[in-house]
């Protein structure tokens, strides 16, 4: 696992973009605004909860256990991950998303909570 939460961080540092979590991938609790340099590869679940983000851009494509994007300023589901192995939340954006919306542009394996 990595786990990058409650930093204070407005970006994700470099480094990051060519590696390949084996774990879970945490960016939650943060200020950031951007999924930039997200780590390419994610096994386990990938969290960025809690940002101010606007876009999920740069997400990883593919997220083996849960994705929550939820509590950020999101009001699109555009890039979001083509598949995800357990749950989607998407919760507390300030566009309430619909299941159907979220099953539309990802195949996810588990519940969608909106």
């Amino acid at each position: 696992d990595l786990s990058l939460s409650e930093m204070e961080l407005t970006v994700l540092p470099d480094i990051l973009k060519d590696i390949n979590v084996d774990g879970n991938f945490y960016c939650g609790n943060n200020k950031l605004t951007s999924l930039n340099n997200v780590p390419n590869s994610i096994r386990g679940s990938f969290v960025c909860s809690s940002n101010e983000l606007t876009s999920l851009e740069f997400a990883p494509t593919s997220v083996g256990r849960n994705f929550d994007c939820s509590h950020n300023e999101l009001t699109s589901l555009e890039f979001a991950p083509k598949t995800v192995g357990g749950f989607f939340d998407c919760r507390y954006n300030p566009v309430k998303f619909t299941e159907k919306q979220v099953r539309a542009v990802c195949n996810v394996k588990g519940d969608v909570y909106v």
